[in-house]
């Protein structure tokens, strides 16, 4: 996936995929709402098949990347788990 940011704020972070991944957008949108600071987090879809997704993140009392990367190390950290798993069977 290729990300751009749109927006870059202390509270707030706007961010383009193109193409995405739902599945992955959505597991990191899941760990953004484990951060307390998190406010909002959510992304809208242009069109499922040839648009983009469009990622939002508003926090209060941390920086938005902060919460941002945070969530990406623990989403990284599930998916490896994951796969560590699926090699066992």
């Amino acid at each position: 996936m290729k990300a751009e940011i749109l927006e870059s704020k202390k509270d707030k972070l706007v961010l383009k995929f193109e193409p995405f991944d739902q599945a992955i957008l959505n597991l990191v949108k899941q760990e953004l709402w484990n951060d307390k600071a998190t406010q909002m987090a959510g992304f809208k879809v242009t069109h499922p098949e040839v648009g983009f997704a469009k990622f939002t993140l508003k926090t209060k009392g941390k920086a938005a990347k902060t919460v941002w990367n945070d969530a990406l190390k623990r989403a990284t950290a599930h998916i490896v788990s994951f796969g560590t798993e699926v090699k066992k069977l």
